[in-house]
């Protein structure tokens, strides 16, 4: 019981931590890291114990559906060049020289568990650079990069890190069968995410009844759903998980009702940062025994080792983008094409390669014992390694990420605005073909129909003026109330509902023919879920007011 207080206590402060990431405009993973340091020099708190294998099952799918499901399927594939040099070369070359060095360094590190710490540091996560370079309005193609590479590297490391795992809890170690194993594993993962995926969007159309709780109960458990079939059947349940997020994240418009969506935004943005709090949590109560456990090394010994890990973790990333950007502008230069990415956003992409919660998860989850009764060769090393190593990237490269963008001079970039405002005409003129077949076919009264004509004119005609130029006043898109909403007949909530479900219809066309990105369709469709929510508000109260009327809805 004093465990379970001390974690609800310890969250709470974390709360607060994230509220002051927030006034002082910095990362807050960078604050969770420094305080879960923090934690470990507070004496007397006690030790969490926990299975390493069910701390990997708990923390590792959820993080991962919730960035695959928020991932835009239509910016991964324009940079997907660039996602997969960063998500599987460079993550897999990282591994190899961390493994290499680590070897060398000390005789604690077999080969195995070199390469596991190697899995470990190598993929970067990008929760702390996205969130500063998207408020300063960096180009948006730095940002998708960012984001694809969070994803799918976190895949390719995964994967590696259960083949290391595997070599170092039986001792048996072959590059050949573990890249073989890497291949096989990826592809049966990624065929169970798509079956599974399938069966759930068919189970929310069909079964679910459109009830947000039920509908939401099946979101949280979809993760551990992909996760565990795979992972029994020697498949990769990562990458199950991670391709049922794309899967989702494209069905999820047509297949989840709109109040499902609106609640599930908050329960898992909610989720990601409990997990994420609780992690540095459990690495700030697990340091000190991690100390003892490595008393046998001096201070300064350690932290040569880390030292040395982590700049080998920055040079290969350093070295590998520049590498990368000086190739791909000298052969458009010779193809005579626009020379492209420029040298500034390739820098901001190398600075970015902070380590982060999801490094120290899987840290924590390597077992304590091999299958032969012996502990695991450097276990307690490659804890502290990998803690040091996001320390060091979280604070030192994640604090200064703002004046190293505006070092650079990147631009602010404006090709969202101008996707929003794209879709916002389009949904104006959808709603308007609506009033005008209603009004023409006597589907709704004149009067009405024309007072919601000039409202969705008046809304054309703003954003059409964006579009073109003039920014006039389409900032004030929703002060005006949807006045008609209250106190009229089911003739007009039926005639609003059909208006919201053509705006909808505008938006999924916009995002499937590619003029849109997930992102946005994401944030107007949420305004057409809340005006959803509002219709079906409305019709419940009207229908409880007839309930309890003696004369019945209609007096």
């Amino acid at each position: 019981m004093r465990d379970l207080e001390l974690i609800i206590a310890l969250l709470a402060v974390f709360a607060t931590v994230q509220m002051l990431a927030h006034r002082w405009s910095v990362p807050y993973p960078s604050l969770l890291v420094i305080g879960g340091l923090v934690l470990a020099f507070i004496p007397g708190l006690p030790r969490i114990d926990s299975d390493p294998e069910l701390l990997f099952l708990i923390f590792v799918p959820p993080l991962l559906y919730w960035a695959a499901l928020t991932t835009s399927v239509r910016e991964l594939k324009d940079v997907i060049g660039p996602v997969a040099r960063l998500a599987t070369a460079l993550v897999l070359l990282t591994m190899a020289a961390v493994a290499v060095v680590a070897h060398l360094l000390s005789p604690e590190f077999s080969w195995a568990s070199a390469f596991l710490l190697g899995a470990i540091v190598a993929p970067p996560d990008p929760i702390a650079a996205t969130a500063v370079v998207v408020p300063l309005g960096v180009p948006r193609r730095i940002t998708a990069v960012l984001e694809g590479e969070g994803l799918l590297n976190d895949a390719t490391s995964l994967v590696a890190y259960r083949v290391a795992l595997t070599a170092a809890v039986t001792g048996v170690f072959s590059v050949s069968s573990a890249s073989i194993r890497l291949l096989t594993a990826g592809v049966a993962g990624a065929a169970i995410g798509l079956v599974i995926g399938w069966l759930i969007s068919v189970f929310r159309r069909n079964v679910t009844g459109r009830l947000p709780t039920v509908e939401n109960t099946l979101s949280l458990l979809s993760p551990f759903i992909a996760f565990v079939p795979a992972d029994a059947i020697g498949a990769s349940g990562v990458i199950a998980v991670v391709t049922l997020g794309l899967y989702l994240g494209r069905q999820d418009p047509r297949s989840m009702a709109p109040a499902s969506r609106v609640q599930a935004e908050a329960m898992w943005t909610m989720l990601t940062f409990l997990f994420q709090s609780l992690i540095f949590i459990m690495i700030g109560l697990e340091l000190p025994h991690i100390m003892r456990g490595l008393q046998d090394h001096s201070i300064p010994t350690l932290l040569i080792y880390a030292s040395i890990i982590t700049l080998v973790c920055m040079l290969v990333r350093f070295v590998w983008v520049g590498i990368s950007v000086g190739i791909l502008r000298s052969v458009r230069r010779r193809k005579h094409k626009r020379i492209e990415p420029a040298w500034n956003e390739g820098a901001l992409v190398a600075w970015a390669g902070m380590r982060g919660g999801d490094s120290l998860v899987i840290a924590l989850a390597i077992p304590f014992y091999a299958n032969s009764g012996v502990p695991i060769p450097a276990r307690n090393l490659i804890i502290f390694i990998t803690f040091f190593v996001i320390f060091v990237t979280l604070v030192g490269q994640g604090m200064t990420l703002s004046p190293v963008v505006r070092a650079l001079g990147l631009h602010r970039d404006s090709s969202g605005k101008a996707e929003e405002t794209t879709a916002r005409v389009a949904q104006a003129r959808a709603a308007l073909a609506v009033i005008d077949d209603m009004i023409a076919h006597g589907g709704i009264d004149a009067r009405i129909g024309k007072r919601m004509r000039s409202r969705y004119a008046d809304r054309e005609k703003r954003w059409t003026a964006r579009s073109d130029g003039h920014d006039k006043d389409a900032t004030s898109e929703e002060r005006e109330a949807a006045d008609e909403m209250a106190g009229v007949s089911d003739t007009v909530m039926r005639a609003n509902e059909r208006i919201i479900s053509a705006q909808r219809g505008s938006l999924l066309h916009l995002r499937e023919s590619g003029t849109i990105n997930d992102d946005v369709l994401r944030q107007l469709e949420r305004e057409l879920d809340l005006e959803t929510m509002l219709l079906e508000s409305k019709n419940l109260d009207d229908r409880d007011a007839g309930a309890w009327s003696p004369y019945g809805a209609d007096t």
